[in-house]
C-alpha cells in the first residue's frame, strides 16, 4: 500500500509538472523519469496502466485528428 501511495504521489507531481510546461522534449523527458523511477522502485503498474495509456492516447489521437 505504502509503494502505492508513494507512486501516485509521484504521478501527480509529474502531472503537475506536465501541465505547466509546454516544451515537448521537457514533457517527454519528466515521464522517462518517472517510468525510471517506478521500475528502479520494483513498481509495475501491470495490464492497468496498458489500458490507461492506450485509452488516453486515442482519446488525445481523437482530439488532434478532429
Amino acid at each position: 500500500a505504502e509503494a502505492a501511495h508513494q507512486a501516485r504521489q509521484e504521478a501527480l507531481a509529474v502531472e503537475a509538472a506536465l501541465h505547466a510546461n509546454d516544451d515537448e522534449t521537457s514533457r517527454i523527458r519528466l515521464l522517462m523519469e518517472l517510468d525510471r523511477r517506478l521500475k528502479a522502485n520494483k513498481v509495475n503498474p501491470g495490464t492497468s496502466a496498458d489500458l490507461t495509456v492506450a485509452t488516453l492516447l486515442v482519446h488525445t489521437l481523437g482530439v488532434q485528428l478532429a
